[in-house]
């Protein structure tokens, strides 16, 4: 586990705090899950000490967009977001939600200059506890990011593997779900619009769903895996 911990931490890789005690609390494997959920995900302690960030969360989280981690620490460049920010991180963390389990969490929009706001959701990290090197900041809290704009990277194969959609279907189902039309798709791939119309019909019947807009609404459901990998900091 010491060497893994050595290993310089790439552009692209996930960020987690590589002491003993935040890998322990953590899990290794609980962590990895988290990399999966086709979302950004970080896990910060009261003080907002980045102790887990998946690769999809350190893509969104630079200082030119409104978000970014600064000395270990997650942090805005607006002043009244980052008050926000600390004020939900340190409510999630004293456990003000405890006995209110079913509360979704604190939301938060980030602007961005010339881009969509980030949509963060703010939540208890409940099976974390970091005992001493963390001192009062033992509680942890997630984060959950989303890019609006961000294209779902849905898999052609686990839609053929869950509806037994054929490879055309899935390709298309694929398209329609980051707003590709019928029209752009049949220019794109030059098959004719009734042969679109003809394998949307089959994948409306496969899954279940009456219109399109009930397919966009399932496939956005889906669960999806960015394939990263996890890396301790050293």
């Amino acid at each position: 586990m010491e060497n893994f911990a050595r290993k310089k931490l790439a552009d692209d890789d996930p960020i987690v705090d590589g002491s003993p005690n935040c890998v322990h609390a953590l899990g290794v494997h609980g962590a990895e899950l988290l990399t999966d959920v086709g979302m950004g995900i970080i896990v910060v302690t009261r003080g907002c000490r980045v102790v887990f960030m998946n690769s999809l969360a350190k893509g969104l989280c630079a200082s030119d967009r409104g978000i970014s981690v600064n000395a270990g620490s997650l942090v805005s460049s607006d002043s009244a977001v980052n008050a926000t920010l600390n004020g939900h991180v340190r409510a999630c963390t004293d456990g003000v939600e405890q006995g209110k389990s079913r509360l979704p969490g604190k939301a938060i929009k980030v602007q961005r200059s010339g881009s969509a706001p980030l949509m963060l959701l703010v939540s208890r990290y409940e099976s974390s506890s970091v005992p001493d090197n963390h001192g009062s900041d033992s509680s942890m809290a997630k984060l959950m990011i989303a890019d609006p704009l961000k294209k779902r990277k849905m898999h052609e194969l686990h839609l053929t593997e869950w509806f037994g959609l054929t490879r055309a279907e899935a390709e298309l189902a694929c398209a329609l779900v980051n707003g590709e039309r019928l029209e752009s798709f049949s220019a794109k791939k030059g098959v004719k619009i009734s042969t679109l119309r003809t394998q949307l019909s089959s994948i409306l019947s496969k899954t279940g769903m009456e219109r399109q807009t009930d397919l966009i609404s399932l496939l956005t459901r889906l669960p999806t895996a960015d394939g990263t990998k996890l890396l301790l900091m050293p």
